[in-house]
C-alpha cells in the first residue's frame, strides 16, 4: 500500500531544577534529530517518534530540540503542538491552533484553510451569527479578506455564498493581491464546498490547511517542523469509544498532506499507523525511538547543574535512580533539604530505588509529610481542595504558605487552579499509609468523595463532568457497594434526565465488580435499567437490549415485591420500543403485552411509578398501532392513557412524568385526528404543549430533556395544522419554535439520537414550507440541516431505519424545490439519490414498515418531473414503480391511509 493524502484539492512557578524539566544531552536522540533534519527529502514523508513512560523526559526532550533547531536555523518554520490541551485534541481546534502560531511567527496566511473553516463552521452553525462576541472566531481580522467575506454573506445561506462571492470580489481594490489566489483556488474551495455536509468538510481541513503551508514553503524555499507534544492525551476520554485507529486518523491525514514537513511526535507508546498501512513499516517514512532512563552520564551532568559538588554523592545517586528523572528529582529535593540546615553527607543518600521516599521523608517536617500523603490520595487539587484536606485532617500546615509545599518537583501546576503529584510518589505515598494506617485510605476517600458529592449537586457549569468523574471514583473506593450503587443510581437518574448520557454510558464498565457481587440484586437491577435507559436514548440498541434483559434478570430474582411487577412491566415496555425502532415489530408487541401482564399483577399502591408505566404501555401501543393502520385501536390506546393521566392527577395532584405522559398522548391522539382531518387535532396539540409546560415548570422534573425533546415535536405538529396561504406567520412560527428547542436539546445532549431525527424531520417539513413561500436559499438550508441531523443520528445508530428512510425523504423534498427553481435536471438528480438511498434503506433494515410507502412516493414524484418534461414513457413507468410500491406497502398495512390515498390518485393519473 503506497502512502498518500485522501483528499486532494484538486481532488509562572518558582524556579527549580528538574530532571524531568532541565534537558541533559540525551546524544542519540538528538542525533537521530539532527540527522532527519540534515537528510530531509522535500517529497519524501519523514515522521520521527520518541516514546517511553510518564516522567522520562519526552516533553523536555521536545522543546531542546525547537531550541537547538532555533539555533541552528532561526528562518526554519516550525511550531509545538500538545495535546496536553484538551482542545488541540480535535482537528478544527488544532489546525486552528497552529495556525495562529504559524501566523504569528512566520506571518503565513492561511487563507483556504479559513475559506474552508467558516464555510464549515457556517454549517454546522446556521442560526449563530460569526461575529458574536463568544465566538470570536481568529480570522475574523479587520480589513482582512476572509473578514470581508464575513462582513458580506454574514446573513447569506452558504449555498449562495458562491455567486454573491464573484459579485463583490472583483471590485475590491484593496485585494488585488489574492485575486491570483481567488482565481488559482478561492473560486474552486467555495464550489467544492457549499455542497458538502460539515463532517465531510472537517475531513477536508488538512488539505486545505497544508495547501497553505505548502504554497508558504515554497515561496520562500523554506523547511518545516512540527513537533506534537502528550500524543497519547488523544484516547484520554475515549480509548473504549469507537475505532482505536480512528482517534488519530486526521493526525495521519494532515502527515499525508505534507510531505514537504519533519514531523516529530512524543508519546508514550509506539505510533500504530502501520497496521492501517502497513506502508508505514518503512524506517524511511516512521522512525521510532524508545525514550529510556538518562545515561549515567547525562544524569551526572544533571546533577552538577544542581549544585550537588560531590562526585561521591553524585555516583551513590545516579546508582541508586537508576536514571530514571522521576527518582533523581526526588534525591535533589533530599538534597536541597539537607542543605538548608547543614553539608549534606554520603550516608544520608539511599542507594536503593525503595529507600528513597523513605530518605525523603526523614527529613521533611511533621505537617509537609501529612499534607503529602493526605494529598496523594487526590488525583489532583485546587488551593480550596488543599485547605479543606488540611482541616479535615488537622495536619498542621498552614493555609497559607502552600507554596512551599508545592516546590518539590513531583508536584507540578497543570493549570492556572489545578496542581497535580508525579504518579510514582502518589503510589509510594499511598502504599505507606495502607501498610500504617488502612483505616486513614477509606477516611481520605470518603472525605474526597463527599467534598466532590457537594459540589457536583451545586454546580451545572463546566467543571460538573470532573465532579462526577472524582465522586465516583473516590466513592467507589469508599462507600460499601450498597451505598455506592444508591448514590450512582442517583446522580445517573439526573445525569441522564439533563441528557449527559456520554458520561453515564462511559461508566458501565468501571461498575462490572459492583453489579456482580451478591445480595444487591434489586440495586443491581435498577441500574442495569438506568443505562438500558441511556442507551436507548443514544440510539445504541444492542447494548440496551443487552442491559435490559441484564435487569429483568435481577428483578426476578428478588423475593416478592408488589413493587417489582412495576420495574419489571416498564423494562418490558421499554424494550418494546428499541424493538420498534429496530423494525421488529412482532416482537414489540409481545413485550407491549408482557408488560401489560406485569401491570395487571401488580396489587399494591397506585403511584407514580404504576400510572407511568400504565401510560407508557398505551401511548407506546398506540404508536405501532398506527404504523399498521389499526387506527381504531391506537385511538382506544390514546384516550385510556389520557384517562390514566386523568386518574393520576386526581389521586397524586400534578406530577411532572404523569403531565409529559399526558401530552405526549394528546400529541399523538392529534396526529391520529390529523391523518383524518379533523380540526380537533390543533385542540389536542395545544393541550400537549399545555402539558408539556407544566412538566418542565414542576419542581420534580424527571426526564427534563426527553420532555423538553418531545415538545419541539408538539410545535412541529402544530406547524402542520396552520395554512401557508392564512397563517403563514403561524405556521413559520411554530416551525422556528421546534427547531429552536431541538437545537437546545441537542446543544446539550448531542448524542441524542430521537431529538437528531426530530430535528432532521422538522427541518425538511420547514423546507417545503419555505418552497411553498418560494424562499429558496431558506429551503436550501433546511435542507442540509436536515441531512446533517439524519446523518448524525445514522452515525450514532446505523440500524435504526427511521432516519435512513428520512434522509431519503430528504432528498426526495429538495426535488420540489429545484423543480419550483426550474431545474429539472438537478430535480431529476435528486430524486435519483433519493432511490438510491432507499435501497440503503431496503438493505440495512429491510423490515422498516414505512420503506415502499417512501419509494412509492419518490417513484410518483419523479414520474411527475418526467410528466412535466415531456417524457411520457418514463412517466408512465415510475408511474407503475409508484404503485407497486403502494401495493406492497398496503400488503404490510392494509388500510395505510396514505398509501390507499396515493393508489387511488395514480390510477387517474394512469387512465
Amino acid at each position: 500500500m503506497e502512502l498518500r493524502p485522501r483528499f486532494s484539492l484538486h481532488a509562572p512557578e518558582n524556579q527549580k531544577h528538574s530532571a524531568m524539566r532541565e534537558f541533559t544531552d540525551r546524544e542519540e536522540p538528538t542525533k537521530a534529530f539532527m540527522d532527519a533534519v540534515d537528510e530531509k527529502i522535500q517529497e519524501r514523508y519523514k515522521v520521527l517518534t520518541y516514546y517511553g513512560v510518564g516522567g522520562i523526559g519526552k516533553s523536555r526532550l521536545l522543546r531542546e530540540l525547537d531550541r537547538k533547531l532555533e539555533l541552528r536555523d532561526p528562518f526554519i518554520v516550525k511550531t509545538i503542538l500538545d495535546f496536553k490541551e484538551e482542545k488541540h485534541r480535535t482537528p478544527g481546534e488544532a489546525m486552528i491552533w497552529l495556525r495562529e502560531e504559524l501566523k504569528k511567527q512566520h506571518h503565513i496566511k492561511f487563507t483556504s484553510f479559513d475559506l474552508a473553516y467558516i464555510i464549515y463552521w457556517k454549517k454546522l452553525n446556521p442560526q449563530v451569527s460569526m461575529k458574536a462576541k463568544d465566538e470570536a472566531l481568529p480570522f475574523l481580522e479587520e480589513g482582512s479578506f476572509i473578514g470581508e467575506v464575513i462582513h458580506q454573506l454574514e446573513n447569506v445561506p452558504v449555498a449562495q455564498w458562491f455567486p454573491k462571492t464573484l459579485k463583490f470580489i472583483s471590485g475590491i481594490a484593496k485585494y488585488k493581491e489574492i485575486l491570483q489566489w481567488w482565481m488559482g483556488n478561492g473560486k474552486a474551495i467555495l464550489e467544492q464546498l457549499q455542497d458538502l455536509l460539515p463532517h465531510e468538510i472537517e475531513e477536508r481541513l488538512p488539505a486545505y490547511w497544508a495547501a497553505d503551508l505548502r504554497a508558504h514553503l515554497a515561496s520562500k524555499q523554506a523547511g518545516a517542523v512540527i513537533f506534537i507534544d502528550t500524543y497519547e492525551a488523544l484516547w484520554e476520554k475515549s480509548r473504549q469509544q469507537g475505532s482505536f485507529y480512528d482517534k488519530d486518523a486526521w493526525v495521519q491525514e494532515l502527515v499525508l498532506q505534507l510531505p514537504e514537513v519533519l514531523w516529530v511526535i512524543c508519546g508514550r507508546e509506539k505510533i500504530q499507523w502501520a497496521k492501517t498501512n502497513p506502508a508505514w513499516n518503512d524506517e524511511l517514512y516512521l522512525e521510532q525511538h524508545l525514550i529510556g532512563a538518562l545515561s549515567p552520564v547525562d544524569s551526572d551532568k544533571f546533577l552538577q547543574s544542581c549544585s550537588i559538588h560531590s562526585e561521591e554523592i553524585r555516583k551513590v545517586i545516579i546508582e541508586a535512580s537508576h536514571g530514571l528523572p522521576y527518582y533523581l528529582d526526588l534525591m535533589v529535593d533530599t538534597y536541597n533539604i539537607l542543605e538548608e540546615t547543614h553539608e549534606p553527607q554520603l550516608h544520608e543518600f539511599s542507594r536503593t530505588p525503595q529507600k528513597i521516599l523513605d530518605r525523603f521523608l526523614v527529613y521533611l517536617e511533621l505537617p509537609e509529610k501529612e499534607t503529602l500523603k493526605v494529598l496523594s490520595f487526590t488525583r489532583h487539587w485546587t488551593i480550596e481542595l488543599f485547605r479543606h484536606l488540611v482541616t479535615e485532617f488537622h495536619t498542621g500546615f498552614p493555609h497559607t504558605a502552600y507554596t512551599e509545599l508545592f516546590r518539590f518537583s513531583f508536584i507540578t501546576k497543570e493549570t492556572e487552579q489545578q496542581w497535580q503529584m508525579h504518579v510514582m510518589m502518589r503510589t509510594s505515598l499511598q502504599e505507606q499509609v495502607q501498610e500504617q494506617d488502612a483505616d486513614l485510605c477509606q477516611q481520605v476517600h470518603a472525605v474526597l468523595f463527599a467534598y466532590y458529592d457537594k459540589k457536583l449537586t451545586k454546580t451545572s457549569g463546566q467543571f460538573k463532568q470532573l465532579y462526577f468523574e472524582e465522586a465516583f471514583y473516590h466513592g467507589k473506593l469508599a462507600l460499601t457497594t450498597d451505598d455506592f450503587l444508591s448514590w450512582f443510581l442517583a446522580i445517573g437518574k439526573h445525569l441522564k434526565n439533563s441528557g449527559n448520557f456520554q458520561w453515564l454510558s462511559a461508566h458501565y464498565g468501571k461498575l462490572q465488580m459492583a453489579l456482580t457481587e451478591d445480595g444487591h440484586e434489586k440495586l443491581q437491577g435498577a441500574i442495569h435499567q438506568l443505562f438500558g435507559e441511556t442507551y436507548l436514548l443514544q440510539g445504541n440498541y444492542e447494548q440496551g437490549v443487552s442491559r435490559y434483559e441484564a435487569a429483568l434478570d435481577k428483578y426476578k430474582k428478588v423475593q416478592a415485591n408488589p413493587d417489582n411487577a412495576k420495574s419489571l412491566a416498564r423494562c418490558s415496555i421499554d424494550l418494546a420500543e428499541i424493538s420498534i425502532q429496530l423494525s421488529y415489530y412482532d416482537i414489540a408487541y409481545r413485550q407491549l403485552h408482557e408488560g401489560k401482564n406485569y401491570i395487571a399483577d401488580f396489587h399494591g399502591n397506585k403511584d407514580e411509578a404504576y400510572f407511568t408505566v400504565v401510560m407508557m404501555q398505551s401511548v407506546r401501543l398506540g404508536k405501532l398501532n398506527i404504523r399498521f393502520a389499526r387506527y381504531e385501536e391506537a385511538m382506544e390506546n390514546y384516550r385510556h392513557a389520557i384517562q390514566a393521566g386523568e386518574q393520576a392527577a386526581d389521586k397524586l395532584g400534578g406530577v411532572s412524568s404523569i403531565d409529559a405522559l399526558t401530552a405526549l398522548a394528546y400529541e399523538k391522539l392529534g396526529e391520529l385526528t390529523q391523518l383524518f382531518g379533523d380540526s380537533s387535532a390543533v385542540d389536542c396539540y395545544l393541550k400537549a404543549i399545555e402539558y408539556y409546560e407544566r412538566a418542565l415548570r414542576s419542581e420534580d422534573i424527571q426526564d427534563s430533556i426527553r420532555i423538553t425533546a418531545n415538545m419541539g415535536l408538539a410545535h412541529k405538529r402544530l406547524a402542520e395544522q396552520y395554512s401557508a396561504v392564512d397563517e403563514p406567520a403561524k405556521k413559520i412560527q411554530s416551525f422556528v419554535r421546534a427547531l429552536a428547542i431541538y437545537d437546545a436539546v441537542l446543544e446539550q445532549s448531542p448524542d441524542f439520537v430521537d431529538a437528531l431525527e426530530k430535528k432532521g424531520h422538522a427541518a425538511v417539513d420547514y423546507m417545503n414550507l419555505q418552497i411553498e413561500l418560494n424562499l429558496f436559499s431558506e429551503a436550501h438550508a433546511s435542507f442540509h440541516e436536515a441531512v446533517e441531523a439524519f446523518e448524525k443520528a445514522i452515525e450514532l445508530s446505523p440500524k435504526q431505519g427511521g432516519s435512513r428512510n428520512r434522509l431519503a425523504s430528504a432528498y426526495r423534498e429538495r426535488g420540489k424545490l429545484y423543480m419550483k427553481q426550474g431545474h429539472v435536471e438537478e430535480a431529476i438528480a435528486g430524486l435519483s439519490e433519493s432511490l438510491t438511498l432507499s435501497a440503503e434503506v431496503m438493505e440495512k433494515t429491510p423490515d422498516y414498515i414505512y420503506s415502499h410507502n417512501s419509494i412509492g412516493k419518490t417513484h410518483e414524484q419523479l414520474a411527475d418531473v418526467y410528466a412535466f418534461s415531456g417524457q411520457a414513457d418514463l412517466a408512465e413507468a415510475h408511474y407503475n414503480k409508484a404503485s407497486a410500491h403502494y401495493k406492497q406497502m398496503l400488503e404490510r398495512a392494509p388500510g395505510l391511509k396514505e398509501a390507499v390515498e396515493r393508489t387511488q390518485m395514480l390510477e387517474k393519473k394512469l387512465k
